[in-house]
């Protein structure tokens, strides 16, 4: 299966721009606000500014993805 085809089977929310995983990883760093995953769905991890909750970016594996699960790294537009 190629890339864009596991992208495809992937959903991406909404108003996010998907990354690489260096990039995502960068992005965060060079963020000097408060950002964490969060564990609210166990197939994805959310993660969210801790003071007011709102989504900073999104990673399509989470705590119980099986194993080999495409990875796709998403930072909400507003946050890049």
């Amino acid at each position: 299966m190629s890339a864009q085809q596991e992208l495809a089977l992937v959903a991406v929310p909404a108003g996010m721009v998907v990354v690489t995983k260096d990039e995502f990883y960068a992005a965060l760093f060079a963020d000097k606000r408060d950002i964490m995953p969060t564990v609210e769905a166990r197939e994805h991890t959310p993660w969210r500014f801790v003071q007011n909750r709102a989504m900073w970016g999104w990673c399509s594996t989470g705590y119980a993805s099986k194993f080999g699960a495409p990875e796709v790294y998403a930072i909400a537009r507003s946050a890049s």
